[in-house]
């Protein structure tokens, strides 16, 4: 079996979010099982040089978008035994962003992307027996696929977050695709197409990054208006877990942190708190639980709830650690709140893989209240570094981190079912509690790093799923 993985990101190449994360990653865990396997993206201007001077042009042609001929170049590099194919245009990728905002540019921009996977496989000649695309920016590929060949590749779509589902305005579509209005109905929202809409009707199967995201994006509330479309999906919508990169988030070996440990020799996380509370200006304090946020700053991810609790999480006697982007709005008010509790409140508003490696290993406790989230792989990060997490029992973190039983001392976090302030605090309440029991908080952070979120259970479960498409 042959497989040709399409997104707009992976790392180590280019990371915004835990897309980067699958699409970098799984392909390598499927070479045990794959004849062979490929992962096509664009070949962005901010891909580091380092990787960008190993790429190997192999081929060039032009692309037809509407009345546009757009040249495409298609360059190749190997990485973890998987070839990485990159597609080239300097006017849609040479940028210094990787993506903007939603407008006709960046309706053009992907639907030029997924034109050139589209016809890269005819052109390279490497006949996948399925195409898997991701999220969005990937989700013409299925339709354009039947459109361009007498007998296609068999296709796969994954959502990574329903949120975000490339929606343009018919006219703009029709003028890059040219998409005979006949065939436009199925990928409609109005007077607008969806990106995403177009990859759940035409692929042959639609998986989706945890079980309990499944069940949830069939419902109103968090199906986003796609949730007739997928429950009328034949077969039914695949929940699979994403993995983790476990060799490259230890504790053991991790070269962004200054003290290593292991669920067998915990000194070091100890050590990594006193050196995170000095490099921050935070209070050294080792007996005083550290509270940390490694997240994109909106409000999906819960902040809100943050920040109108923040005063009573401060009366708990705690510290906080703070780092992402996002809206303006968060960003504001953890510097805000940084200067306001200077000594207790640190916050640092950038992506910087080294300072959240160090802070997942430095803290106590892990916040992650999400209003949604499809999987989530800060909450797998912290469990692996021995930091507890607190999380909202929604989508992925709901599959993830067991609730911790005072009793039976079984679990791995704490969790906490209604969305709103009272549930929230009371697990951190319940946090702080058996913080303070330290025999009881040694055992749940063993038990938490214990846990094994590799790649395997998954790959084998993506196996299936694409026998099964092969077999339909």
């Amino acid at each position: 079996m042959k497989v040709l993985y399409v997104t707009s990101e992976a790392v180590p190449f280019v990371k915004t979010g835990g897309l980067a994360d699958v699409t970098g990653t799984l392909p390598v865990a499927m070479e045990r099982y794959m004849e062979k396997t490929w992962v096509i993206m664009p070949r962005y201007a901010n891909i580091d040089a380092y990787f960008s001077d190993s790429m190997t042009h192999v081929c060039d042609f032009f692309v037809q978008l509407g009345w546009r001929n757009q040249y495409c170049g298609i360059d190749v590099l190997e990485h973890n035994g998987v070839e990485f194919l990159f597609v080239d245009n300097k006017y849609y990728f040479g940028r210094d962003y990787i993506y903007g905002s939603m407008c006709m540019d960046e309706c053009e921009r992907f639907s030029f992307f997924n034109t050139a996977v589209a016809e890269a496989i005819r052109v390279l000649d490497i006949s996948p027996d399925i195409v898997h695309c991701n999220d969005w920016q990937c989700g013409m590929v299925p339709y354009l696929l039947k459109k361009k060949y007498k007998k296609p590749p068999r296709t796969a779509y994954t959502i990574h977050n329903i949120h975000y589902q490339g929606i343009f305005p018919w006219e703009w579509v029709n003028d890059f695709l040219s998409i005979p209005e006949w065939d436009s109905y199925s990928m409609r929202r109005g007077g607008n197409i969806s990106f995403m809409q177009a990859g759940i009707v035409h692929a042959d199967a639609v998986s989706t990054v945890s079980p309990t995201y499944a069940k949830e994006i069939m419902s109103c509330e968090i199906g986003e208006g796609l949730q007739d479309v997928l429950s009328a999906k034949r077969p039914p919508v695949y929940g699979i877990l994403n993995g983790l990169d476990c060799a490259m988030f230890s504790p053991h070996n991790d070269i962004h942190i200054e003290h290593h440990y292991s669920d067998y020799a915990m000194e070091g996380k100890e050590l990594c708190k006193s050196s995170l509370q000095y490099e921050l200006w935070l209070e050294n304090a080792p007996n005083t639980p550290l509270l940390s946020i490694v997240s994109r700053l909106t409000e999906q991810k819960g902040l809100k709830l943050i920040e109108n609790t923040w005063e009573k999480l401060m009366e708990c006697g705690v510290q906080l650690a703070v780092i992402g982007t996002g809206d303006k709005h968060f960003e504001d008010f953890f510097r805000w709140l940084s200067s306001r509790m200077g000594g207790r409140v640190a916050a640092r508003i950038e992506y910087n893989e080294r300072m959240s490696r160090r802070i997942y290993a430095g803290s106590d406790i892990f916040l992650m209240p999400s209003r949604t989230e499809p999987c989530g792989l800060a909450q797998m990060i912290a469990l692996r570094y021995g930091t507890v997490p607190v999380v909202h029992e929604t989508g992925g973190l709901r599959d993830t981190v067991v609730p911790y039983n005072k009793y039976t001392g079984e679990g791995s976090g704490f969790s906490f079912f209604d969305y709103n302030e009272e549930q929230f605090l009371g697990a951190v309440y319940r946090a702080l509690e058996c913080y303070h029991d330290k025999c009881a908080w040694e055992k749940l952070r063993l038990q938490g790093m214990r846990q094994n979120f590799s790649w395997e259970a998954s790959a084998l479960r993506y196996h299936e799923m694409y026998s099964d498409i092969l077999n339909q």
